[in-house]
């Protein structure tokens, strides 16, 4: 049987709360989740051409809100970005999304608070990895600076308002 300490992921750090309705009533995620949304179909290298449509997020984002626990979103600060764990797939892996348009969160605590929050979610769900992709140099800083390798790049795997553009690709791993 599966122990994952959930109370732990609910509060793995001041800086990160849990991005999902406290019930169904909820306005101030609602009109946050809009605003993520938007983010996703406008901010540069958010999203690449072919899923960037407001039908193709609002199914991505509704499958993570609603998954039972098989992905974490996490808002960062004061709405200053969100964080999400991804398609977790307990005792091996899962995907990281980070999506940081606050740039005055970016600093030494950030960076500290964020590898405790992956350390936190490797722990819990027992993962051998956790990996993303970005065509977007900034997130690629991002990823190394809170312990993420490069493992590659995928020639072309992103394309940005009809240019093709190359896709980083980058790991976070314990040995053993």
């Amino acid at each position: 049987m599966v122990q994952v300490n959930w109370k732990r992921l609910a509060e793995p750090h001041p800086l990160f709360k849990p991005f999902v309705p406290t019930d169904l009533n909820d306005i101030g995620f609602y009109k946050k989740l809009v605003v993520f949304k938007k983010n996703l179909l406008t901010k540069y290298l958010y999203v690449s051409d072919e899923y960037r449509t407001v039908a193709h997020i609002e199914k991505v984002l509704s499958g993570y809100i609603m998954s039972g626990g098989k992905s974490l979103l996490y808002e960062i600060g004061d709405f200053g970005g969100v964080t999400g764990f991804v398609d977790i797939i307990y005792g091996f892996k899962c995907d990281v999304i980070m999506k940081l348009w606050d740039k005055k969160i970016w600093g030494g605590d950030f960076v500290k608070a964020y590898r405790k929050l992956m350390d936190t979610i490797m722990d819990e769900f027992e993962l051998k990895r956790i990996s993303t992709s970005t065509p977007d140099d900034r997130i690629v800083r991002m990823a190394k600076m809170v312990g993420c390798v490069e493992e590659g790049v995928q020639k072309h795997g992103f394309m940005w308002k009809g240019k093709p553009m190359d896709l980083v690709l980058l790991g976070y791993y314990k040995e053993g």
